[in-house]
This record gives structure tokens, sequence and C-alpha cells, in this order.
């Protein structure tokens, strides 16, 4: 397990009619848990409107983590866009998880391959169906819905998650918290570990290969075909 301090990025960006804050709510907690633990992870919150502050937000915390020797989680708190492939932001702009993976390419190359996400976000687990083989890694592991969720419920199961996770160090542990603080999504979450995602990967990769391969072979056979009737 990586020992060095963890630094919990939270961005959040509410709709307007949904004046939830859950992630201000899970920054006000962490802050007074690691002061009483005396932990020495950090927590720093975003609170983002438009497309140009997302992406500030993310370099802020490149620039964070290629100084610093973090284990850092960035906690998404917002709403998925219609069709669940990306972010839907406060002015209505919207991050596709495409773009979005690779603007935290650089954030994990910078942390070693160590960056973790965690998507208060309706099916945020989407966000490994757009990640291609033939790009950086954008992150190491995800935890994330597979299904549209609510607020409050999931709220107390990231509050379990990272009170669990920063008293403990014990990811495993901090994931079963989850479940049992959030009981009707506790088979909906998911965490999506390195491995799974260096599986999908290779999936992905094979299925290219394969569709390359086919539409070579088909062309090859074609013309050696109209050779043969000439």
């Amino acid at each position: 397990m990586n020992t060095s301090p963890r630094h919990i990025y939270i961005i959040e960006s509410i709709d307007p009619k949904n004046d939830s804050w859950t992630g201000s709510v899970i920054e006000t907690m962490l802050h007074f848990l690691i002061k009483e633990l005396k932990a020495p992870d950090k927590v720093s919150y975003f609170y983002v409107v438009s497309r140009q502050e997302f992406m500030s937000a993310l370099q802020t915390i490149r620039c964070d983590c290629e100084i610093n020797h973090y284990s850092p989680i960035i906690h998404f708190s917002m709403e998925g866009n219609d069709d669940r492939s990306g972010l839907y932001l406060k002015n209505s702009d919207e991050i596709p998880y495409i773009e979005l993976c690779k603007h935290l390419a650089p954030i994990n190359t910078a942390t070693n391959g160590s960056l973790m996400i965690t998507m208060h976000v309706c099916m945020g687990c989407n966000i490994v169906s757009w990640l291609d083989p033939n790009l950086p890694r954008p992150f190491a592991c995800v935890l994330g819905s597979a299904i549209d969720m609510d607020i409050w419920e999931p709220l107390d199961g990231f509050i379990g998650f990272y009170t669990k996770l920063i008293s403990s160090s014990d990811l495993k542990l901090s994931i079963q918290q989850i479940k049992i603080d959030c009981p009707y999504y506790r088979n909906q979450f998911h965490f999506i570990s390195k491995r799974r995602i260096t599986n999908i990967l290779s999936e992905k990769m094979l299925e290219n290969f394969k569709r390359k391969w086919i539409k070579q072979y088909g062309i090859e056979n074609k013309i050696n075909f109209c050779v043969k009737m000439n």
C-alpha cells in the first residue's frame, strides 16, 4: 500500500435547481476528522461553475501533484449528462468522459499511476467505457455507481468510505463501509481496480486489433480476387 499522505481533491458543480452541496459537506467532515486524528492527509475543495473553472481546478491539482508526493483521490460531485457519457456542470457546460480522461492522464502520470477517482455522479462507472488503450492511463482505479442515484444516501456512503480510509488506511474496509452506509445502492457501487482496468484496456486493444486485421484482410482479399478475375 502507498504510505504517502493522501490528498483528497473534491470538485463540485451543483445545478441551480439542486442545492445539495454534498462535496462541501464531505470537505468539512474530512477537515475536522484529519485534525482530530492528527493525520498527515489533506483535503482541498473546488467549487466550479464552468468548463474553464473545471479545467483550472484540474490544472491546479496536476501542478500540486507534480510538486508534492501525494497519493491523490479526486472526488467528483456533480450530475451526469443526459446520456451518461460525461459530466454536467452548473452553467450547463458538459465535460465528456473521453475528454476528462485526457486531462486526468497527466495527473496519474505525475503520481506514478496512483490516482484514484470517486464519482458522486449518476452512472459514474461509465467513465471506464471511454478508456483508450492507445492513450496514457488516466487513473489507477475508480469507485462509482452503475445506476442513477439520489443525493443523500450516497453522501452517507462516501462519508463512511473516507472516514474509514483516513482512520484505517485500509481500502478494502473502506469499500465495505460505503456499502454498509449506503444499503440501497450496496450492489450498485463498484470499485474498479487497477487490475480490472488493465483487463479492460487489454480487451479493447485486442478488439481494435481484430477490427483492423479484419478490415485489412478483407481489403487484401478483395484486391486479390479482382486481380484473379482480371
